[in-house]
């Protein structure tokens, strides 16, 4: 049975998940369990946790406005084509609208997602118009301080990401120090 669900993984995380999978035992536990002394991998000799989000997000050559007055929720961020991006000299290359999860960082990307769908729930004919229309995609970000603890997605979600026809797309980052590893 084809859901519509595409799971694509962006070229610039290639070697970390690589890394991950290579290094890491693949174990279904929750992110908030997962502590380990970075070393001052961020400039702190403080414990980090692992921490993950996620979001709805639509791009093209739109007015983010627009977007919100359809489908009447409004984005936590949107952008317009051609803005300068924060801390750099590029250009925004097409508009985006973005509906992030309301999760602490500590939840499972699991409970992210779940909550991503259940904004998209409240407005489910806008949201699912748009997303068919504009190619809809549910953003998987984590940051991996301690391991990998995996990620597996009930039959159900699976099914809700189907009915608003998004792909998926998973941005993880490795940064476990090797002379940390006990």
């Amino acid at each position: 049975m084809d859901f519509g669900v595409v799971l694509r993984r962006p070229i610039e995380s290639t070697r970390l998940i690589r890394q991950v999978r290579l290094n890491l035992p693949m174990r279904h536990t929750s992110f908030s369990d997962k502590v380990l002394d970075t070393g001052g991998v961020h400039g702190d000799d403080m414990p980090r946790a692992n921490e993950c989000y996620a979001y709805f997000y639509v791009a093209g050559s739109f007015n983010p406005a627009q977007i919100t007055e359809r489908v009447g929720v409004a984005p936590t961020k949107s952008c317009v084509e051609g803005d300068v991006i924060e801390r750099t000299k590029m250009l925004q290359k097409c508009s985006r609208w973005q509906l992030y999860s309301r999760l602490e960082k500590t939840a499972t990307l699991e409970q992210h997602v779940l909550d991503v769908l259940a904004q998209l729930d409240a407005k489910s004919s806008a949201f699912k118009q748009l997303s068919g229309e504009l190619g809809g995609v549910m953003e998987l970000v984590g940051y991996f301080y301690a391991d990998y603890p995996g990620l597996t997605f009930e039959r159900d979600v699976i099914g809700r990401l189907a009915e608003y026809s998004l792909s998926v797309d998973c941005d993880f980052y490795y940064l476990w120090k090797e002379d940390h590893a006990q």
